[in-house]
């Protein structure tokens, strides 16, 4: 045994992974069940596993969306994608130049971003308390998260043209919230 080997899988992983859908927990669950087992032969058993759960994970996995009636694998619910945006919108802005909400410029991108949540006839995406942010940088990107928040980095603001163009691209990434995406 070689004791100054980091342990696999990271003790950190099955907590994470116990988030996820049953039957991706229960490849961690043998993972960790036969450890008087080789790693090799661990890997192998794993390997086996998957080979004859992974078609059965992957149809429960499995839902049509509502929008485009095409399959697609949804390995997170909504409520963990929700705990995902929001995680991820933290990162994200922790470094960022962020707009105050008194600048006109975040005021207009909050304006056009309200009209459009108003249209959609959606109880999940009225459901969700949206907040706008607007990153002062001349990137040319725009993205909204499950969790609400919605980013815009003043590049685009120039690259759209007009409050059309930018209603545009707002509108845009709202509709990859409520297709999920993010979850595909």
């Amino acid at each position: 045994v070689n004791r100054g080997a980091r342990p696999w899988p990271p003790r950190r992983l099955p907590r994470m992974l116990r988030r996820l859908k049953p039957l991706t927990h229960a490849a961690m669950v043998i993972w960790m069940g036969v450890p008087r087992l080789s790693q090799g032969r661990r890997v192998v058993c794993l390997a086996l596993g998957a080979g004859l759960g992974g078609p059965l994970a992957m149809t429960t996995m499995m839902s049509r969306s509502p929008i485009s009636g095409r399959l697609r694998i949804m390995p997170l619910d909504e409520e963990q994608e929700q705990a995902l945006g929001a995680i991820s919108s933290r990162q994200l802005l922790q470094d960022q130049p962020v707009l105050p909400a008194t600048h006109p410029l975040h005021q207009a991108v909050a304006r056009i971003a309200s009209a459009l949540l108003e249209a959609v006839d959606d109880e999940k995406i009225s459901s969700i308390p949206w907040q706008v942010y607007v990153v002062d940088t001349l990137h040319v990107n725009a993205t909204a998260y499950a969790s609400g928040e919605i980013v815009v980095w003043s590049g685009v603001v120039e690259a759209a043209e007009d409050e059309a163009g930018l209603a545009a691209v707002l509108a845009h990434e709202i509709a990859h919230v409520l297709a999920r995406h993010s979850t595909e």
